[in-house]
């Protein structure tokens, strides 16, 4: 039975809904649709279409093994999901608290092809059953907290009114797990008058009297008035008092005082707006806005699955930045060290982006460690498959600067060529290289991608958004020009290091800049790993590459990156 099915007693229109939804499996691909394309699988033709967002999407689609940072993201996901609604677990199966696969099979264009079947038979026969329930699981309990309206820092567990201005606080959703520091209790700090301030006022020498009352009013709202004080009925805040003439006696010789007089109003215990967004920060321009703080990630359409982007939004520029990655890799050893060939097969399966580097990263590293050399031992085969991984490594990050920047025959284009370079061999090459190439020659063509990233994600060197497409668009066709492509595929093996006890360092080129490892064996098993990625290096300079950015162009910066979180440091 498919998890999230409606509930409904089977019938024939039901059915034929059924029918209908099964010819439409709109998807959401977990960690991200550059995931599947790096294994060589083609969703969109085998009848998997993308969805815009979870609300259109009716399939959840798992590659691998997903990390258990990224579950309770992926169980929000599914939570939104419209039903009735399926899991495909291509390999591995899905972390809790999200329910147990609907179909799992393995991560393979023929596996791929037997699950969309199932999944076809299961909404066309099982869309609608009787005794559903529905899905349920903490990180979908949101708590409520209070804040101030005019001060976003006063954070309570409890209602009440702002310490700072007196409004009434409102209430606010905050993410199971989230955590925010609450403002201690305090009575509340509101501006109060003297009473008695200005009544009976005299003038010089007690000829003439102007006899004054004091009403109350709302700093916000100055239509209210009230001849006691108390609380605004609008807003909450606690009324202020301002002085009225009420009558007065005039003497022979002698002019009436206004009653808001500038001597006067110095003295006035009244809250102007000045007073009330004094605590607000100041945008470029040097008016007082609140800031907010939205997140985007870690499955944002654009960007690389597992990034999570905190921005501080100043109306629709970027005044802030925060980036970490949930899938950051880390080399912890275990106290007796591990396996050479664990090893390798550990680095490359943590780099699902650029496997290949990464293993023969490992793997020459261990060749230094042990005293053999194999840098510039390297099979014709293996080139040839870090060949194929950089061309498809790019096209993955082609289609993702498509989906971000809204260029559709981009994101498709670049799409179906990806997975067809992974599976290609070597008839298969002198059919895709024309494609690829007729690809790179439209984007250097193409004037409204090129208006579209001129200018965004400036970098000190001058370099922009449109720089780093043809800088990717330059390697692309380097690699195509590069003698081995009719090589057989051969992966990087670890080689046999013996009982050798030593330390040694190895550099490889991925395709996302220079990878450094340096390892120490200790009688044949790795004790300790060092790694240094290109990723991270950005994830400092993406604060003043995007400052006082639109929102739309500092998304599409953070795409032209071509970050890889698999490679940030966790």
């Amino acid at each position: 039975m498919i998890t999230g099915a409606r509930e409904g007693r089977p019938h024939a229109i039901r059915r034929l809904l059924g029918t209908a939804l099964a010819r439409d499996l709109r998807t959401l691909v977990l960690p991200g649709p550059e995931i599947a394309g790096m294994r060589g699988l083609d969703l969109d033709g085998a009848g998997l279409l993308p969805a815009a967002s979870p609300r259109h999407a009716n399939v959840l689609v798992l590659v691998g093994t997903l990390p258990d940072t990224l579950a309770d993201a992926a169980t929000i996901l599914y939570a939104q999901m419209m039903r009735p609604r399926a899991i495909l677990a291509l390999d591995g199966e899905p972390p809790a608290p999200l329910p147990a696969a609907d179909v799992r099979v393995a991560a393979d264009a023929g596996g791929l092809r037997r699950g969309v079947a199932q999944l076809r038979h299961l909404f066309t026969s099982h869309a609608f059953e009787t005794g559903i329930s529905d899905f349920d699981a903490p990180v979908l309990h949101a708590r409520i907290l209070y804040t101030c309206p005019m001060h976003p820092q006063i954070l309570q567990a409890e209602p009440g009114k702002c310490p700072l201005c007196g409004m009434f606080l409102v209430p606010r959703e905050v993410a199971a797990g989230e955590t925010l520091p609450l403002t201690p209790g305090a009575a509340n700090v509101a501006a109060t008058g003297d009473d008695t301030h200005g009544q009976g006022h005299a003038a010089a020498e007690g000829e003439h009297h102007t006899h004054r009352t004091t009403r109350y009013t709302c700093p916000m709202h100055p239509e209210v008035v009230r001849d006691e004080p108390g609380a605004c009925p609008k807003c909450g805040m606690d009324l202020v008092p301002v002085e009225e003439e009420d009558t007065q006696h005039e003497h022979a010789g002698h002019e009436v005082r206004p009653a808001h007089d500038h001597d006067d109003h110095d003295t006035m215990d009244f809250m102007s707006m000045v007073e009330v967004t004094r605590d607000l920060p100041r945008s470029a321009d040097g008016l007082p806005m609140e800031w907010i703080e939205v997140p985007f990630g870690p499955f944002h359409p654009g960007l690389p699955g597992g990034l999570m982007l905190t921005l501080t939004l100043d109306g629709d520029g970027v005044a802030g930045v925060t980036a970490r990655s949930l899938v950051g890799v880390t080399l912890d050893m275990p106290e007796d060290g591990m396996e050479a060939a664990d090893f390798v097969d550990v680095l490359g399966a943590s780099q699902p982006l650029s496997p290949l580097a990464y293993r023969l990263l490992a793997c020459q590293a261990l060749g230094a460690a042990s005293g053999k050399d194999t840098a510039t031992d390297i099979a014709p085969g293996v080139v040839a498959a870090l060949r194929r991984e950089r061309v498809a490594s790019h096209l993955g990050w082609l289609a993702g600067l498509g989906r971000q920047t809204g260029f559709a025959w981009l994101e498709h284009q670049a799409g179906r060529l990806q997975p067809a370079c992974q599976r290609a061999d070597a008839a298969a090459w002198s059919r895709l290289s024309p494609a690829l190439r007729r690809l790179a020659g439209r984007l250097r063509r193409a004037p409204l991608l090129r208006a579209r990233l001129r200018g965004i994600g400036r970098t000190d060197d001058g370099r922009d958004a449109f720089d780093r497409l043809r800088e990717r668009l330059d390697q692309l066709l380097q690699a195509l020009d590069e003698p081995g492509w009719d090589a057989a595929i051969a992966t990087p093996q670890a080689p046999d290091v013996g009982r050798s006890t030593g330390e040694g360092s190895a550099r490889v080129e991925t395709p996302r800049g220079e990878a450094r490892l340096h390892l120490r064996l200790r009688e044949g098993r790795v004790v300790h790993a060092h790694l240094q990625t290109p990723g991270g290096r950005w994830l400092t300079r993406l604060p003043a590459l995007l400052d006082r950015q639109e929102l739309g162009d500092a998304l599409t910066a953070v795409a032209s990156l071509d970050l890889s979180p698999w490679e940030i440091p966790a």
